[in-house]
């Protein structure tokens, strides 16, 4: 008994696990990622003030909502598809964050420093090309912000969430096919019992 009750609660833990990230990145999208200075001139960069952080936003909204989906449909076959896109969306999101907070320098200006000519406005005036040579140069110093650390986290905890729902649809997909494999067999278990009672 207790063995199907944890196994009923697998599929609400997962999703919740995979919601719950999702949530958490989303929020973060809205906090600072990077802290910029260059001389006297300062300024912080919002995930949502750069597109990198809109397409973090968007892959963690659809996480979300395959997680509710999850939720209803871990039992079938569409769980485990819901699971694998969850753990490809999250993996995404995590490589990203971490690659953002080992080199924030390296990422910022790969990958923003068209938002961030836009953006900031100390540094309106200034070419794309130019900030990220400068960024590049060590000219402007960019430093990690906590909505970078609340990325990752949210990255990992929808990512295991994900795994504990691949895990769990798996399983519910072994015991579907063992039940069918095992239903044929007791039918032709009881024919055989009914004949053998008809001819006795």
């Amino acid at each position: 008994m207790d063995s199907e009750t944890a196994r009923s609660d697998r599929p609400a833990l997962a999703a919740s696990l995979m919601t719950a990230g999702g949530a958490v990145v989303v929020i973060a999208t809205f906090m600072s990622w990077f802290f910029l200075r260059s001389g006297l001139e300062e300024g912080s960069i919002k995930g949502a003030d750069i597109s990198v952080g809109f397409g973090v936003l968007l892959i963690a909204a659809i996480a979300t909502i395959l997680g509710m989906v999850h939720w209803a449909r871990a039992e079938t076959s569409s769980g485990k598809v819901t699971a694998i896109l969850v753990i490809v969306l999250f993996a995404i999101v995590g490589v990203l964050s971490v690659y953002a907070i080992v080199a924030p320098a390296d990422a910022l200006a790969t990958f923003a420093a068209a938002d961030v000519s836009e953006q900031v406005a100390v540094w309106d005036t200034v070419p794309e090309e130019s900030l990220r040579q400068a960024i590049l140069a060590g000219d402007v110093s960019v430093v990690t912000e906590p909505g970078l650390y609340a990325i990752a986290v949210g990255a990992a905890v929808g990512l295991f969430g994900g795994i504990v729902g691949l895990v769990r649809a798996r399983g519910a997909h072994r015991r579907v096919v063992l039940a069918s494999r095992e239903r044929p067999e007791k039918q032709d278990e009881a024919h055989e019992h009914a004949a053998a009672e008809r001819s006795a």
